[in-house]
């Protein structure tokens, strides 16, 4: 199996915020390798539960059976979760450098803010704060183009994510395992259904 076309990446004419170039790509390579019938379920977690979702569906319009779904920690993507992908990746930088490397994200981008604008100017900001870090650790700026790199195709697959949404039901077999947060001993954790 060819594992490069399972990679979240740019093609180098921008940004891919295009749901449909990742399915295409991840449903035709389990055609190209005769797995469809023999997928017996798709795993998806966080923002790609929505990707996860989209395939259950195409596998089975290919010939194969509908796979069971499985979602850890089903969320949809919008601006907040954008700011809290860039604070966190930001906020690992500071950590290694022992102080703030950047600025919060702008308080003006709101959930009606196209996340595509959001995505641009979070990109801009984290070049920024990997360019001046390198600076202070002096490393080479060759490092930053990779790391904002990466960063930038996250982004793309997030804002991806986004078109899909999570539909609040499904037909296909589930199971939603969401994520547990400091929940007291002996009770149960409150589960959301999509």
């Amino acid at each position: 199996m060819n594992f490069d076309s399972w990679q979240v990446l740019r093609d180098g004419s921008g940004p891919i915020v295009d749901p449909e170039s990742y399915l295409d790509r991840w449903v035709g390579d389990l055609v190209a390798h005769r797995l469809v019938g023999n997928t017996a379920a798709v795993a998806g977690f966080c923002a790609g539960n929505a990707f996860a979702i989209e395939m259950v569906h195409r596998i089975a319009t290919t010939g194969g059976s509908r796979p069971a779904l499985v979602m850890f920690d089903p969320e949809p993507v919008d601006v907040v979760t954008l700011c809290h992908q860039y604070r966190l990746a930001v906020d690992r930088m500071a950590h290694e450098l022992g102080r703030r490397v950047a600025s919060e994200p702008d308080v003006t981008h709101t959930m009606a803010t196209p996340l595509s604008e959001v995505a641009a100017d979070l990109s801009r900001r984290y070049e920024d704060a990997v360019r001046r870090t390198l600076d202070a650790l002096g490393v080479e700026a060759d490092l930053g183009v990779e790391l904002v790199g990466h960063f930038d195709r996250y982004l793309d697959y997030l804002c991806a994510a986004s078109r899909l949404g999570l539909p609040r039901s499904q037909t296909a077999a589930q199971v939603s395992v969401p994520a547990v947060r400091r929940v007291p001993r002996g009770s149960v954790a409150p589960s959301r259904s999509y």
